[in-house]
């Protein structure tokens, strides 16, 4: 009898530890059903890429911050050129971009890349020796994000192509089908090519529901500067801000006006240039009780633009001195955005407040 309870209570403990294996196998199991269950539910139902309309003067919207598919469109537009792909760039060397532009040359597209040549000081090995490249530096960096194909098609914005630019730093980019944007930006890299003064006036181009004007900097930096502290010094509601630099007394200044008539006025800023290179400007704005913050989320707050009103500015320039007057930069005014345009633009505003550290009162 004796015997017969010791041989059972050494069966006990081994069929406990075998329950527990079983619980922990079943646990692990519906874990990894559920991770598999969202990384295919991501891949079928999240768009690979965004293509831009065939209709003239249709643009969209695509920004990190929001999940859109920034480095797998610019790729696949890339991949699928015809006849030219000119870039103007600061900064490459995402593999995916390199190797689609790669690609592009070899099969007989004539691949135009000017670029930086102290950012990117390698650019015909990254994109081999069928592509040409010409390294652009003058008084300032050349510091443009110019992306056109098969003379339509326009990607411009904040966004280098690198692959943190394209897939972790917060970035806007306005996808365009417009020929005369298109015509002025191949236009530009003509002058660059040549280093010659780009000779025309900013472009407006009239749509349907807005009208976009586009500024190259230095040609037109003043022009866009005065315009732009115009625009601040009318809005009626809201001069909402997210930049990456901002070092320009006179904008600060701007802001603080519209703050003192009533307009709701927010900026968020790059953590580290918070606290660094637009330290000034950050705490003269706070001193003005206008909300600030700084970006919290990884990865550098890259953006370059701000909403006015209705209105969109956007681009690669910088709020500072050098981005107007010595910098090779573009800069994109939109007036005013479509319904459909505001409701994302607002929706890209939430998630750039969500990732900050600015508490509204």
């Amino acid at each position: 009898m004796n015997t017969s309870r010791r041989l059972h209570s050494r069966k006990r403990p081994f069929l406990i530890s075998i329950r527990k294996v079983l619980r922990l196998q079943s646990a692990i199991t519906l874990l990894l059903a559920f991770l598999l269950y969202t990384a295919v539910s991501e891949y079928l139902f999240t768009p690979r890429y965004i293509e831009i309309h065939e209709d003239e003067g249709s643009y969209s919207f695509l920004s990190t911050d929001c999940k859109d598919p920034v480095r797998s469109s610019l790729e696949h537009a890339i991949r699928n050129a015809k006849e030219s792909v000119v870039l103007i760039i600061y900064s490459l060397s995402d593999t995916k971009v390199t190797h689609a532009l790669r690609d592009a040359a070899a099969r007989g597209v004539d691949v135009c890349i000017i670029h930086d040549p102290v950012e990117t000081p390698d650019c015909a090995g990254l994109v081999g020796k069928a592509a040409k490249c010409y390294p652009r530096r003058s008084q300032g960096l050349m510091h443009n994000k110019l992306l056109v194909i098969d003379h339509t098609n326009v990607w411009l914005g904040s966004a280098n192509m690198s692959t943190r630019s394209l897939t972790e730093q917060g970035n806007l980019i306005l996808a365009l089908r417009s020929q005369k944007i298109a015509e002025s930006i191949e236009a530009l890299a003509t002058s660059m090519i040549s280093h010659s003064t780009y000779p025309r006036p900013p472009l407006t181009v009239q749509l349907s529901e807005s009208s976009l004007t586009l500024y190259f900097h230095p040609f037109h930096g003043n022009l866009a500067f005065t315009s732009l502290v115009e625009r601040i010094d009318k809005a009626s509601k809201r001069v909402f801000v997210a930049m990456f630099t901002f070092t320009h007394p006179d904008l600060v200044s701007a802001l603080c006006r519209a703050k003192t008539r009533g307009v709701d006025v927010r900026v968020i800023l790059d953590k580290d240039s918070s606290n660094q290179t637009s330290r000034k400007s950050y705490i003269r704005l706070q001193r003005e009780k206008i909300p600030c913050g700084y970006r919290t989320k990884p990865g550098l707050l890259h953006y370059k633009a701000a909403i006015i009103d209705n209105s969109l500015i956007a681009g690669s320039c910088n709020w500072t001195k050098a981005g107007f007057t010595s910098n090779h930069e573009a800069m994109l005014f939109i007036d005013p955005l479509s319904s459909s345009q505001l409701q994302w633009v607002e929706r890209w505003w939430e998630c750039v407040e969500h990732y900050s550290s600015m508490q509204l009162s």
